[in-house]
């Protein structure tokens, strides 16, 4: 809704690069159970994820499981394939690479931290 696609397009770029061929889907998320979904991520060899999706919209709200009857995780560990957590930062390059941390506060719960839960494979940051 941003427009702010240039990043999903640097990564297609970077799969193509490699060989792959991309499938780029913009969703709400990945715990919707839309048939047509989970029938477009089970053509893949993998599947990578660039922002938080896990269930809230505020940082507060976002947990790993939140309604254990809203959420099965095994809808997507059924598609048996790797789930890459690809690193879209919130900060700029210069700031990420020149801070001790790493990673802001935001982006280790809400890119890292709580994808693990979700048993995404957590890669390297790829876009700031």
């Amino acid at each position: 809704m941003s427009g702010n696609t240039a990043f999903v397009h640097a990564l297609c770029d970077a799969v193509e690069e490699a060989g792959g061929r991309p499938l780029p889907l913009y969703v709400a998320s990945l715990r919707a159970r839309e048939s047509e979904l989970i029938a477009s991520l089970g053509a893949a060899d993998a599947i990578v994820t660039t922002v938080l999706a896990a269930g809230g919209t505020r940082p507060a709200e976002a947990s790993a499981v939140g309604d254990d009857e809203s959420w099965d995780a095994g809808v997507l560990t059924a598609l048996d394939v790797p789930i890459l957590q690809a690193l879209y930062l919130t900060g700029s390059r210069t700031a990420w690479a020149e801070s001790d941390e790493g990673v802001s506060p935001l982006d280790a719960a809400g890119r890292i931290a709580v994808p693990e839960f979700d048993g995404r494979l957590i890669t390297v940051p790829f876009s700031f």
